[in-house]
């Protein structure tokens, strides 16, 4: 098989999502983060391309870094710039961007499967041709980008004019992507916020008010020894998980009820129910709540 690269490219301008896609939080990592570790996993040397003066979240000691000559020539000049980068030694170059945190690494893989004669094999999926979720061979794909770039032509598809292509089909890429994810790519806020629902994730507080979404209200009932310290019953505080209605209440405590959490874990002097239905356990913090939630907060020394 011939050697496989990656280019990245995360130096667009995000207007539509209104922040740097790079940055936003996904789990663990960040975006950016996500999909060089997914890509990574098939692709050596990966190089990142980014913005002339484009802050960026740490990456990979192996990870190359390149920045586009100049701004707003779009994903073309990202491209030209990604492909120049990379070793000669590199012959076949995967495209992506930093928006597709459902990357399947078997994608490029079946790319270079494919495209054998070819100088690009161009997914043609869902009505559209993806030059970005596409494989290129380096040498030609960087003469063409760089002719295309000094005639001031700038859409990506248009390599496949210039290019030995092979247009590869859903179903051929289906049988490695069977609910072609790889083409999952985030634009806006919302789209942001459900692919971290299909990924199981929920969602940073201060993303959300700057968004000016509401938080869903929580009462948080008190027992024991968390009840005298505060001298109420019941707390209502605006919160999406768990350990986020723990810190809203150690705030509105006003100090009375410091130390429920270390270092994002309960302290083990205290337990919690929700809704009355189930006890949760330390692993459990980052639940995702609903509307109208309750949580009941007791100290085990006293047995509620």
């Amino acid at each position: 098989m011939m050697s496989l690269g990656a280019v990245l490219l995360c130096g667009g301008e995000s207007r539509r999502m209104g922040r740097s896609k790079a940055w936003l939080p996904f789990g663990p990592e960040t975006l950016l983060q996500r999909v060089v570790r997914l890509v990574s996993s098939v692709a050596a040397p990966v190089v990142v391309v980014a913005a002339p003066e484009q802050s960026l979240p740490p990456l990979p000691e192996p990870v190359m870094l390149a920045r586009d000559p100049v701004s707003g020539r779009g994903p073309l000049q990202g491209l030209a710039t990604g492909l120049a980068a990379m070793p000669r030694a590199i012959e076949l170059v995967y495209a992506t961007a930093t928006d597709v945190p459902f990357l399947q690494p078997a994608w490029p893989l079946k790319l270079a499967d494919l495209i054998q004669g070819h100088e690009l094999a161009l997914p043609s999926c869902l009505g559209y041709d993806h030059p970005l979720a596409a494989l290129y061979q380096r040498a030609p794909a960087l003469i063409a980008v760089e002719e295309m770039l000094r005639g001031n032509q700038l859409r990506p598809v248009k390599l496949k004019d210039r290019l030995r292509t092979r247009i590869v089909g859903e179903a051929e890429l289906r049988s490695v992507d069977p609910e072609l994810q790889t083409l999952i790519n985030l634009n806006n806020f919302a789209e942001y916020l459900r692919a971290l629902k299909l990924a199981g994730y929920t969602p940073e507080s201060p993303l959300l008010e700057a968004e000016g979404i509401a938080q869903p209200t929580i009462v948080i009932e008190l027992f024991g020894v968390p009840r005298l310290r505060v001298g109420k019953s019941t707390i209502a505080v605006s919160a999406a998980t768990v350990a986020e209605a723990l810190a809203r209440l150690e705030s509105a405590a006003q100090g009375t009820l410091e130390g429920i959490l270390h270092q994002g874990e309960l302290d083990p002097a205290y337990t919690l129910n929700l809704n009355g239905a189930r006890f949760l356990s330390p692993s459990e913090l980052h639940t995702q709540l609903q509307e109208g939630d309750r949580l009941l907060l007791l100290a085990l020394d006293v047995g509620g």
